[in-house]
């Protein structure tokens, strides 16, 4: 039987772990949660980890991002030894449009994570007493159905579910915040990360964020990385800028986000669409 610790770390004696798939990987850390550590996962595996980053830098522009979460959240979980004992919580915050939710539902599913749920915290809430606690206890309670696979819940603003508390507050929404507050950190989930994002970090309660170990701050793209996604997105809808072209005009200006950005060859495209089928070419 092969060494499933050296197996899982990244360490084995031959070259093949290596080439593991994420799809290996999650039967490793099933094998792992059963045998040795139940429901708490081995660490991720570094190769996994450095192709996906590899392979999502291409596409992601958001660089200075991407650099914070690979090394103060991703990087970390690969060395040996490392070991999930309670649920996690991390945050995503910043300008609407800036790439949080890209984020949070691509580059850890590649990175070996297994998604349980992601959504917007609206979709969550119901107007029927206690149903809205239901929903979230199922949601994590699902990270069991895998055990020692990494799991992650991604909640797109988060922050209608952690509102800050006050005396004439809903009362509702207070018993929504302390459920979270229960959930996140407690030992019953030792293979789940709770990733929240959101455009109002200030309306949060403090208490949930005290509970987030990881924070990052979602800037808007530098002119460059504007200038790289303006090429990216006039290519996706068939469109193609010439190299010498310079494209420093409103579609790298910097009150413009990412998602503007996008929205602009949208445009073109559709519109360019519409002066081909009335003249026929």
């Amino acid at each position: 039987m092969p060494d499933i610790k050296a197996s899982a770390t990244g360490l084995g004696s031959n070259g093949a772990a290596s080439t593991i798939s994420v799809q290996l990987y999650h039967d490793i850390c099933s094998l792992w949660g059963s045998r040795f550590i139940p429901n708490s996962p081995p660490p991720l595996h570094r190769s996994i980890v450095l192709a996906a980053i590899a392979k999502f830098s291409k596409s992601y522009e958001n660089s200075e991002l991407l650099l914070a979460m690979v090394e103060q959240f991703l990087l970390p979980m690969t060395r040996a030894g490392f070991q999930m004992e309670k649920s996690l919580a991390g945050l995503l915050w910043g300008p609407p449009g800036t790439g949080k939710t890209v984020m949070a539902r691509t580059l850890l599913p590649e990175c070996g994570f297994r998604p349980i749920w992601y959504g917007a915290a609206p979709e969550l809430s119901s107007r029927w007493i206690g149903e809205t606690e239901t929903k979230i206890q199922e949601l994590f309670a699902r990270c069991h159905e895998t055990p020692g696979v990494p799991c992650f819940i991604a909640i797109d603003e988060i922050d209608t579910l952690t509102g800050k508390r006050s005396l004439h507050g809903n009362e509702a929404k207070t018993d929504w915040l302390s459920l979270l507050l229960r959930l996140v950190g407690s030992d019953e989930y030792p293979n789940l990360i709770v990733i929240g994002c959101t455009n109002r970090k200030h309306a949060m309660d403090l208490a949930y964020l005290r509970r987030n170990g990881s924070m990052f701050y979602c800037g808007r793209l530098s002119v460059e990385a504007r200038r790289n996604l303006f090429r990216v997105a006039a290519k996706k809808c068939g469109l193609i800028i010439p190299e010498n072209l310079d494209v420093s005009c409103n579609a790298v200006h910097r009150s413009l986000r990412g998602c503007d950005v996008v929205l602009i060859w949208r445009m073109v495209w559709f519109f360019s669409c519409l002066f081909c089928s009335a003249y026929s070419i």
